[in-house]
């Protein structure tokens, strides 16, 4: 039993710490990339948040593509979110069409939704209209 009072202290603890480093907007991409190695999911989307503040493109992209691979539904979901506010205008809609297709209805429903501006891409278009059509 103590032991996993510890277990959830600590969980809740490196949530705190990893949300707070990131609203103060001081989180480098190193303590985002350390974030989202966090066993716990609400941690690494702590670390999804961080993506915000980063200005090293290069080092976004990378981190979007983890998060996009995380096993937890809540990252991938965050990622989505990101991505279609962030980099969809410059980086496409293929990564939300993969999304679109993911096994958590929730992360598929947020993609579906960020493929809205996708009009020209002929891949999103495909897979709006056949879900459509079903």
């Amino acid at each position: 039993m103590r032991a996993e009072v510890g277990l959830l202290l600590r969980r809740r603890i490196s949530e705190v710490a990893a949300a707070a480093l990131v609203a103060s907007g001081a989180a480098t991409a190193r303590d985002v990339e350390e974030i989202l190695a966090d066993p716990d999911p609400y941690v690494r989307e702590k670390g999804v948040a961080g993506f915000q503040s980063m200005t090293d493109s290069a080092a976004v992209r990378r981190l979007v593509a983890r998060a996009f691979a995380d096993t937890a539904p809540i990252v991938r979901f965050r990622a989505v979110a990101f991505y279609a506010r962030r980099l969809r205008p410059t980086d496409g809609c293929a990564p939300l069409v993969t999304a679109a297709r993911d096994v958590e209805a929730h992360v598929a429903l947020a993609a579906i939704d960020a493929l809205n501006p996708c009009r020209a891409d002929p891949v999103a278009v495909a897979l709006l209209d056949s879900l459509a059509m079903r």
